[in-house]
């Protein structure tokens, strides 16, 4: 799958890392593709993941949206996920209240 072909979600980090653990089941229960781009594995992830990051540990990256209006966040919470989903309408917003 090329750069190009990505879903509307790609999460940039290690398969075993906890967060981005969590980040696959939030998104598999809500039923949003997305795609896991391993920076163990790929050049060009590690290198994506690493100019957003600040420190040295490397934090998972995601990105969230359409080619022309993606949002990149660094290890957002899974509300904010949701909020970023909802924004692109990807998911419904929670009622208010």
């Amino acid at each position: 799958m090329g750069q190009d072909e990505l879903p509307d979600v790609a999460i940039y980090g290690h398969p075993n890392d906890p967060y981005v653990q969590q980040l696959q089941a939030h998104l598999q229960q809500r039923g949003m593709p997305f795609s896991l781009l391993d920076v163990d594995r790929s050049e060009d992830s590690m290198e994506f993941a690493a100019l957003r990051n600040e420190g040295p540990d490397l934090k998972a990256v995601v990105v969230i949206g359409p080619e022309e209006d993606k949002e990149v966040v660094v290890q957002p919470s899974m509300d904010e996920v949701d909020r970023l989903l909802a924004r692109f309408g990807f998911l419904q917003p929670p009622p208010l209240g």
